[in-house]
């Protein structure tokens, strides 16, 4: 089976000027604006992830095992605006197996204080 494509001589095929071309690129940008702003209506009118009753004691187990500087914020799937979940920023020191098993461990501990809210959390290291 062969496939074939018109010519662009073809009269049944209408080839869009360069003109065209850059209105239909300009109509693309507009509808993605569209959307970047349908999506962070989205995001402000979605209800916000309850703050968990454990928190502290999280913020504990995050001191003990990443010391410094500690930053919780909110994140999203862009393509699924509601689903929503806690970011856990920290920094480390040591090696990567060090800071690696310090991770499993995390994870690990928030698991066995609730499992009911581990999977709102994600854990994000930043090496120094």
């Amino acid at each position: 089976m062969s496939i074939s494509t018109p010519a662009a001589s073809d009269p049944g095929i209408a080839v869009p000027s360069a003109g065209e071309l850059a209105e239909l690129g300009h109509a693309v940008a507009d509808m993605k604006r569209q959307v970047a702003a349908l999506e962070a209506r989205v995001i402000a009118a979605s209800p916000p992830t309850p703050i968990v009753p454990d928190l502290d004691r999280i913020m504990d187990l995050t001191a003990e095992l990443f010391p410094g500087p500690a930053v919780l914020r909110r994140d999203f799937d862009p393509d699924f605006p509601n689903d929503q979940w806690l970011v856990m920023e920290v920094e480390a020191t040591g090696t990567v197996r060090e800071i690696l098993d310090r991770e499993i461990d995390w994870h690990r501990r928030l698991d066995s204080l609730d499992s009911t809210i581990a999977n709102q959390f994600r854990l994000c290291v930043f090496p120094k």
